[in-house]
């Protein structure tokens, strides 16, 4: 006998790129998990930056040098405090933000950490905007399940599920700068232009941003966590008080 499948007993969730992925009753918790990751992606944007200079050639002689880059972003405050990563936006002339509804808003960059690979950008909101909250990124485990929403033009728009597969931390119960946890190791392949995406507890809040993907072949990534992240951003807010 041909089965057939009862779409009244199913549960529907929209992807960020307008597909539809079934979820069965059978995994609620799976369900509820994406449901919340999509409420949280409104705060998930496209960073590019674009500059140029002047280098000097083999010959002694000067020319002219262009570069454009592209990565995410994370708004952090809804007041339009973006976390991105250095490398994306250092000596940048010119940054702009995509916001999820395609809205494109000029950005200035008011701190940088590069030690941390973090650089956070100041937009003016053209709307009121959605933050992430900050996990406890010392409280994570190996093995813990954590989500990434791609930026990159292959990923954009995509949720994907992996663990935590290493741990960068401190024998100690915290390090002398008060971190516990300093780099996360994912199971999670990135792509060109997936920097500065967020990585994202069960509870869809943010665990980390992702600074480099591993060569070995592993399809492993590193994110650096959200302690630090709030962190220098909280040394940020001091510093211009």
């Amino acid at each position: 006998m041909e089965s057939q499948f009862d779409l009244k007993n199913a549960v529907l969730i929209t992807t960020l790129a307008g597909l539809i992925t079934l979820l069965m009753p059978s995994a609620p918790s799976r369900a509820s998990v994406i449901a919340d990751i999509l409420t949280a992606s409104k705060a998930v944007v496209e960073v590019n930056a674009a500059g140029g200079g002047f280098v000097r050639n083999d010959s002694g002689g000067v020319r002219a040098v262009k570069f454009e880059r592209k990565g995410g972003g994370i708004i952090i405050d809804a007041a339009g405090i973006v976390v991105t990563n250095a490398h994306i936006v250092s000596q940048a002339g010119r940054v702009t933000v995509t916001l999820q509804d395609k809205t494109t808003v000029h950005a200035e960059i008011v701190h940088i950490a590069g030690g941390q690979d973090l650089a956070f950008l100041k937009i003016e909101p053209p709307y009121p905007l959605t933050a992430f909250v900050f996990a406890d990124s010392d409280s994570v485990e190996l093995s813990h399940r954590v989500y990434a929403i791609g930026s990159s033009e292959l990923l954009k728009n995509t949720i994907s599920e992996g663990t935590v597969s290493g741990l960068g931390q401190d024998r100690q119960a915290a390090s002398s700068d008060g971190y516990k946890v300093k780099l996360l190791r994912v199971s999670f392949e990135v792509y060109q232009g997936d920097s500065g995406s967020p990585i994202l507890s069960r509870a869809a809040e943010l665990l980390g941003i992702t600074t480099a993907a591993e060569r070995s072949g592993n399809h492993e990534t590193f994110a650096i966590p959200s302690n630090i992240i709030q962190r220098q951003y909280e040394g940020y807010l001091e510093s211009v008080v």
